[in-house]
């Protein structure tokens, strides 16, 4: 749904590979372009990344949900998001487009919202720090959280 929203083709990061084999998901999800990744392993999430850094240099596109896990939580808009989106834009001066996806049944509600320039993140003494990146990658879940937020108020 959110490929019909944003209307460009991107490569997709996903740690579904087992669900996709042999699927037409999977088959056309491929033919687009994906980056599989099984979090549960470090070395996996870093060449992943290191993947992803390669095609953002260059200037490719890639739908990463920060969030890792389909959010099926009634308490929280946004779960909490992890920093790899963070550092692989700031290696790479990506820009980040938040985008907040609201399921009802089968029907998707979708608002964009403005992109976030990597070269503004906060840094100290133009390091990048743990800190920061928790910082920036706060910021963004707020952003996707608002988003999101708009659309139940529009549409309760």
């Amino acid at each position: 749904m959110a490929n019909e929203a944003i209307k460009s083709a991107y490569f997709l990061l996903s740690d579904d590979e087992e669900y996709m084999h042999r699927t037409v998901d999977g088959f056309f999800t491929k033919m687009n372009g994906v980056v599989y990744v099984d979090n549960d392993y470090p070395e996996d999430a870093y060449v992943a990344k290191e993947t992803n850094k390669k095609i953002l240099r260059k200037n490719g596109y890639i739908m990463w949900f920060p969030e890792r896990i389909w959010n099926l939580s009634p308490n929280k808009i946004i779960l909490d998001c992890k920093t790899g989106i963070i550092e692989a834009a700031h290696e790479t001066d990506a820009l980040i487009l938040p985008i907040g996806i609201d399921q009802r049944g089968k029907e998707f509600h979708i608002n964009i919202g403005d992109f976030i320039d990597s070269r503004d993140f906060e840094t100290t003494d133009g390091v990048l720090t743990k800190e920061n990146k928790i910082n920036e990658v706060n910021k963004l879940r707020d952003k996707m959280a608002t988003l999101k937020f708009q659309l139940w108020e529009n549409n309760p």
